[in-house]
């Protein structure tokens, strides 16, 4: 299993959580990027090490900006958040399901009693991963045939908040190669957004601001996040959209006492059982806009593009 081909980014104030910067003993390659001091205070001990003043996805484009030779160094890039909380081995287990079932696009579930917004990417004992139409931008890792597609969109966007409501969009597979791996799951500890919020407010920037104009500039149709399919635990194979809906329910149920941040009510998995069985429309964006930006973006950062 080819970890080594690994690359993870965490935007973070001084230095990347033990837990992930650990990771490079197993041969993964680790970048502290850094958003409140050029100057590190602490000593860092990962592979790459990285400075920019602003939000998440504004710094993750600029250390490839910087070190545009990553591209082709690696094959899958993930980007958790500074709050994620998890144990190394765990980390280690969802990568290489990631790598074993070769999705393009996936996450590890959240812990129940997370802080948490959108149902679906809690953690559902039922399962060992669930096929979905979306990851969340809180720690998705993805696979560099669609991370070059989304580079250019992240250039002076700091939160990025729209582009994953389309971007399993660019996968292959939609169907089959986005995923939110059950068996592993991650604490989100911090209140959604309230850091990125303030963060962004002091320097005079505003989160729902930039998500409009990013809806407005590629035509974005959102559609809620849905579980379509997954791999039942002591299965094999992937379930259909019954016996999927099903255990939905049985995991909802639970982990339904368990779930801190806004409770999960009956109707919520009445309402995620039907719309695994039944939903079937998918988000929508322009994708010429897309690849008009991409053909621009190319232009400016050649090395940057595919």
């Amino acid at each position: 299993m080819m970890l080594d081909k690994i690359l993870i980014v965490m935007r973070c104030a001084e230095r990347m959580t033990q837990t992930f910067s650990d990771l490079e003993k197993y041969g993964i390659s680790c970048c502290t990027s850094r958003f409140s001091s050029p100057a590190c205070s602490l000593q860092t001990s990962t592979t790459f090490d990285h400075f920019f003043e602003g939000g998440k996805w504004a710094g993750i484009f600029d250390f490839f900006r910087h070190n545009p030779d990553t591209l082709s160094q690696f094959d899958y890039f993930w980007f958790p958040d500074d709050d994620i909380v998890s144990s190394t081995q765990n980390a280690l287990d969802f990568l290489k399901i990631v790598v074993s079932e070769n999705f393009e696009l996936a996450q590890p579930a959240l812990t129940p009693n997370s802080f948490y917004a959108y149902r679906p990417t809690l953690q559902n004992p039922q399962f060992i991963f669930r096929h979905t139409n979306f990851v969340e931008l809180m720690l998705p890792i993805m696979k560099k045939e669609i991370l070059t597609k989304v580079l250019p969109l992240f250039e002076q966007r700091h939160a990025a908040l729209g582009v994953d409501q389309f971007w399993h969009l660019l996968s292959t597979d939609p169907a089959n190669k986005i995923a939110i791996v059950d068996q592993t799951p991650m604490y989100h500890s911090r209140p959604r957004g309230t850091f990125l919020k303030e963060n962004m407010t002091r320097q005079s920037r505003s989160i729902s601001d930039e998500k409009q104009q990013t809806v407005a500039l590629l035509n974005i149709v959102p559609t809620p996040p849905v579980t379509m399919s997954g791999r039942l635990k002591g299965k094999h194979e992937t379930a259909g959209r019954i016996s999927t809906g099903f255990g939905l329910v049985r995991g909802l149920y639970h982990i339904k006492q368990d779930v801190k941040d806004r409770a999960i009510t009956n109707f919520d998995i009445f309402s995620d059982f039907m719309k695994c069985v039944i939903f079937h429309k998918s988000a929508s964006v322009d994708l010429s806009r897309i690849d008009n930006l991409q053909s621009e973006f190319a232009m400016r950062f050649p090395q940057l593009s595919p």
